[in-house]
């Protein structure tokens, strides 16, 4: 109980820290048409603890003046394995879509069957390869996303970066703007 009241507590102290600075951003800067978290932030997977959708949703409308594309990353927990998934949102609109990973990197969300095999062959049966959590890749490659901000964004998450095939897919879809998550 006290490792998962650890757990707890530094989920809470990070949400709030992200609650200040998107505060202070819609204060100090109200002209703001852009935030981003970064990979694994699980701000809107957070928030959903403490309000239900319509509570999320008056937040959101009452942040800015106008519309804001807010982009957000969370680990998702799918039936056999976890999933990065992006999820863009309009503050004035909602949910407008998502993106899950799709170039996972060895080592962080998967390991190589190589590496397991081994494992297994030499009788060490290591438990931090055998049961490391897998991740499921995304089916589709990323898209530009437009909201009511005037941007039309596309994310790349972390190892997605190295596929010049994902960064010309969010290009050829409009995209006035990547970022990148990590």
């Amino acid at each position: 109980n006290s490792c998962i009241s650890q757990m707890c507590s530094i989920v809470i102290s990070i949400f709030k820290k992200q609650l200040e600075l998107l505060d202070s951003a819609s204060k100090n800067f109200p002209e703001t048409k852009l935030v981003v978290f970064p990979e694994f932030s699980n701000f809107f997977k957070t928030l959903t603890f403490f309000r239900n959708t319509a509570g999320a949703g008056q937040y959101f409308s009452n942040l800015f003046p106008h519309p804001v594309l807010i982009v957000d990353n969370s680990k998702i927990s799918t039936e056999s394995k976890f999933q990065s998934k992006t999820i863009f949102l309009d503050s004035q609109k909602g949910v407008l879509g998502s993106y899950d990973k799709y170039l996972l990197a060895p080592f962080g969300e998967y390991m190589p069957l190589i590496l397991k095999d081994l494992d297994k062959a030499l009788g060490l049966n290591s438990p931090a390869i055998q049961e490391n959590p897998e991740y499921q890749n995304g089916r589709k490659p990323p898209e530009a996303i437009s909201g009511d901000s005037g941007l039309k964004v596309g994310s790349l998450t972390c190892s997605d970066i190295f596929s010049p095939h994902l960064v010309q897919n969010i290009s050829s879809s409009g995209a006035n703007l990547i970022i990148s998550q990590s």
